[in-house]
């Protein structure tokens, strides 16, 4: 999701929404059990992990995440990373990958407990 702020201005991503996409898509996944949500999930997290323009942790190894980006020359790209830690984006993507590996637990055990319910005779 990215913004514009101002008329002719170029794209800004900002990564606390990630977190919000996270916890949601993982929410989804531990009700429904559909992959989609768990894989698209994982993509994002995947992105902040190094999976990105610039190969780079947006999710560094202190748990902390960068605030925004930038597309700078309007290719669709972000180009410039803006590089704070900023508050917001490292606690709702902290939660939101909480709420997937909760996700993960939760959906596991239902399909386990599918498995070995007895059959109707």
């Amino acid at each position: 999701m990215t913004h514009i702020w101002s008329r002719g201005g170029k794209a800004q991503y900002f990564y606390y929404q990630d977190g919000h996409w996270i916890q949601a898509l993982a929410d989804v996944y531990a009700l429904t059990g559909d992959v989609r949500y768990r894989a698209r999930a994982e993509a994002i997290i995947s992105y902040l992990c190094g999976n990105n323009p610039w190969q780079m942790r947006i999710f560094n190894e202190l748990g902390a995440v960068y605030n925004w980006t930038d597309d700078t020359d309007g290719d669709g790209i972000e180009d410039l990373v803006r590089q704070d830690m900023y508050p917001e984006s490292t606690a709702f993507c902290q939660i939101g990958i909480l709420h997937f590996l909760r996700s993960l637990t939760t959906a596991d055990a239902q399909r386990l407990d599918r498995r070995f319910e007895p059959h109707p005779q």
